[in-house]
C-alpha cells in the first residue's frame, strides 16, 4: 500500500455483500494511472454473519494496492462503524461511503480536482441522485439534465470559510447522506465524538464541530448514485423513522453554544419540521409507530417554538386518513418555513 493515499473510500458495512460490489465497482473502474496511486478503499465490516469478507478477500486479490478490509471484533452498529473508518483509513479525506450507493461515472476524477484545489478543506459536500434499488433507473424527473461534466470542465463549486459562511449565504451546514460527505481525517479525529456512537447521525456532530473553524465546499454536480427506498434495515432499529431527526434535535439542544443562536434554532426547527415529515410518511404507508420512544423523545427535545411535545403528541394521534389527505400541503408549508428561515440567516443584521 502506498504510503501517501489523497482520499480514502471508506465503506461502513454490515451484510450488505451483493450490494458492496455496486460501491466497489463505481469506484475501480474510474481509476486511471493518476487517481489509482491517490485513493485507496477500505471496507470495514462491522462483524457481518454473510460473506462480506469472501467479497473483500476478491476485490483485494484483483486490487491489492488499492483494496483493505477490516473486520471488527464486535458489532459496534452503524455509527461506531463510520467512526472506525476514520481509525483505520490512511488518507488525508475520508469518504464514509455508504455500502448500497455508488459514484456516478467520471466523479472520482472530479472529486480529487476538488481536494487538488482546497487541499486544506475542512469538509465537501458532493451532489447526489437518487436512484431506485437496482441503481439502474433515475428518480428525479429532472436527473437526466444533471450529468457529471466533462473531464476538462471547471468545478461547479461554492467555497465557504466556513459553516456560519455556508448556512447563512447557502442554506448548509450539514448533509444527512453520508455518501456526500468528504471529511479531513485529522479534523475528524480530534473531535470527541462518542456521544454519537449509537445512531445514525455520527457523521453531522463531526461536521458541524469542524465546520465552526474550517472551510467548507459546496460541489453542485451530481458526483453520487443514492440508492433510495433500501432504508429497510433502519426500520428494524428503534424508533424508526423518527430516531434520525430526533437525534439530530437532541444534537443541537446539546451543542446550543456551537454556533450564533439564530442558526441553532434554525437547525433545532429544521429537525423537528423532519420529525413531523416523518410522521406524515409513516401515517400515509401505515408504519407501526412506537408511541411510548415518540412520547419519551418529544417530551426531551421539543419544549420550545410552535411545535411543542403536547402538540406533537395530539398530532401523532391523528387518524392516517388525514396525513393523506393534507401530506402535499404539509409538505409546501414546511418548505416555506425553511424558506424564510433562510432568509432571517441571510440578514442577521436586520433580525
Amino acid at each position: 500500500m502506498k504510503n501517501e493515499v489523497t482520499l480514502t473510500f471508506g465503506l461502513p458495512t454490515y451484510n450488505r455483500s451483493v450490494e458492496i460490489k455496486d460501491a466497489i465497482d463505481s469506484i475501480v473502474t474510474q481509476m486511471d494511472d493518476r487517481s489509482r496511486s491517490r485513493i485507496e478503499i477500505l471496507i470495514c465490516d462491522d462483524a457481518s454473519t454473510d460473506n462480506t469478507a469472501e467479497v473483500a478477500k476478491q476485490y483485494i486479490e484483483r486490487y491489492p494496492d488499492i483494496c483493505r478490509y477490516h473486520r471488527n471484533e464486535r458489532n459496534l452498529r452503524y455509527s461506531g462503524n463510520v467512526h472506525q473508518v476514520f481509525l483505520q483509513a490512511k488518507g488525508r479525506f475520508v469518504i464514509p461511503f455508504a455500502d448500497d450507493d455508488a459514484l456516478e461515472p467520471g466523479a472520482l476524477n472530479r472529486i480529487l480536482m476538488v481536494l487538488d484545489k482546497y487541499p486544506d478543506l475542512g469538509v465537501a459536500y458532493l451532489g447526489s441522485t437518487s436512484y431506485d434499488c437496482t441503481l439502474s433507473h433515475r428518480l428525479d424527473a429532472q436527473a437526466d439534465s444533471k450529468r457529471v461534466p466533462d473531464a476538462n470542465t471547471p468545478i461547479n463549486e461554492r467555497f465557504f470559510k466556513n459553516g456560519i459562511e455556508s448556512e447563512r449565504q447557502a442554506g448548509v451546514l450539514v448533509e444527512a447522506l453520508v455518501s456526500t460527505n468528504v471529511i479531513r481525517r485529522d479534523l475528524w479525529l480530534a473531535e470527541d465524538l462518542s456521544p454519537y456512537y449509537e445512531g445514525a447521525i455520527i457523521h453531522m456532530p463531526a461536521t458541524a464541530r469542524i465546520l465552526v473553524n474550517h472551510s467548507v465546499c459546496l460541489v453542485d454536480e451530481p458526483l453520487v448514485k443514492y440508492r433510495a427506498g433500501y432504508g429497510v434495515r433502519w426500520s428494524k432499529v428503534k424508533g424508526f423513522p423518527f430516531n434520525f431527526h430526533f437525534d439530530l434535535v437532541e444534537f443541537w439542544d446539546r451543542e446550543r453554544d456551537l454556533y450564533p443562536l439564530d442558526i441553532q434554532r434554525a437547525q433545532h426547527y429544521e429537525n423537528v419540521r423532519g420529525v413531523i415529515d416523518a410522521l406524515f410518511r409513516a401515517k400515509c404507508a401505515n408504519w407501526p409507530i412506537d408511541y411510548e420512544y415518540f412520547s419519551e423523545k418529544a417530551k426531551k427535545t421539543c419544549n420550545t417554538g410552535f411545535w411543542t411535545w403536547r402538540k406533537l403528541m395530539l398530532l401523532v394521534r391523528c387518524p392516517a386518513v388525514l396525513f393523506k389527505l393534507s401530506y402535499k400541503t404539509a409538505l409546501c408549508v414546511m418548505r416555506l418555513m425553511r424558506t424564510v428561515e433562510l432568509r432571517k440567516l441571510a440578514c442577521p443584521s436586520k433580525r
